[in-house]
């Protein structure tokens, strides 16, 4: 476990704090070796707990770190920038400064990148059987991909906050908009989302499965590559699979057992959507443009109509009243 430990610690320096550690890696064990390393960290099977990872680090920086600081940098950027494009410092439970209680501590690195996933700890830490029934039986709603939102008028745009609670709606007289973090999507989500999952789903973690939501939420989201294309090119997904039709898949491939599509962070984002689409006030004008005036053809054939139609009208008028 020492020398797992060791070569983590040393993988984290080289993706956060000390880049030209990278070089020493590469070199001794290769790219492929290097690069695919980040997958395995992740995988639930083989989590180190954090309190020895924490005590290493803090025997090797000493007196460098009396505040705690760089082992927050180093554990919050490493978690971070696995699943999203930009760190931001975050406040999770177990910082590193030892003022938190001990049953506070996140056990392990995957429980941390989920913390940092959803930016803060979850209060109350039981969550009560009927308070989950409760939410289970109002948050149903019918959901719709973003080519379908975006024809009832909601627009997108990349969040400031690189959280899950980045997620905001906010709803206008004619339109709407929706904001979502940074997505950092490449060939290692897949297995970071599914086993965040799978942590949620193990027996007495005491979550109400945030990961799982927002997987389940992207998958309405995304449901073709089309819906890819817009998210990319508003900033919110960084694509780096190559194709809009493999990230579209990489959501359809992860499975969540859909045990949280009614409940979760998500449910007031999803309400509010559902509210403004639901009124036909607010969405009339977005479809009367998607129908239109949303390609130049559509726009050709309204102008040609309405001249056909002026036309019409003037030669009735002359066919009624002719000139002398």
């Amino acid at each position: 476990m020492l020398l797992d430990t060791n070569f983590l610690l040393s993988y984290m320096e080289s993706l956060t704090l000390y880049p030209q550690v990278k070089d020493f890696f590469v070199r001794n064990f290769g790219f492929v070796t290097y690069f695919t390393a980040q997958r395995d960290i992740f995988l639930l099977e083989n989590q180190i707990p954090l309190w020895v990872l924490k005590m290493l680090a803090t025997l090797k920086y000493g007196d460098y770190d009396q505040d705690g600081n760089l082992q927050k940098e180093l554990f919050g950027k490493f978690c971070g920038s696995a699943v999203f494009c930009d760190y931001q410092p975050t406040k999770v439970r177990g910082s590193c400064d030892g003022k938190n209680s001990e049953d506070e501590q996140p056990m392990h690195l995957l429980e941390t990148l989920r913390d940092v996933f959803i930016s803060e700890p979850i209060q109350p830490k039981t969550l009560q059987q009927k308070d989950f029934k409760t939410e289970s039986k109002s948050h149903i709603y019918p959901f719709r991909s973003v080519r379908d939102l975006k024809q009832k008028g909601i627009f997108f745009r990349s969040s400031s906050i690189n959280s899950i609670h980045g997620i905001k709606f906010k709803s206008y007289k004619l339109f709407g908009k929706l904001d979502l973090p940074k997505e950092h999507m490449n060939i290692y989500s897949k297995v970071i989302y599914s086993n965040m999952i799978a942590y949620e789903m193990s027996p007495n973690t005491n979550t109400r499965y945030e990961v799982s939501s927002y997987v389940n939420f992207m998958k309405s989201l995304i449901v073709c590559p089309e819906d890819v294309k817009e998210l990319r090119e508003k900033g919110v997904i960084c694509n780096h699979l190559g194709t809009d039709e493999e990230a579209a898949k990489l959501f359809q491939d992860i499975t969540t057992y859909d045990v949280v599509s009614h409940g979760g962070i998500l449910v007031d984002v999803i309400k509010d959507i559902q509210s403004h689409v639901s009124c036909k006030a607010k969405t009339s004008m977005a479809e009367c443009y998607w129908t239109y005036f949303s390609t130049p053809w559509s726009i050709i054939a309204l102008l040609v109509a309405a001249a056909l139609l002026c036309l019409t009208i003037m030669q009735t008028h002359y066919t009624m009243y002719p000139m002398n």
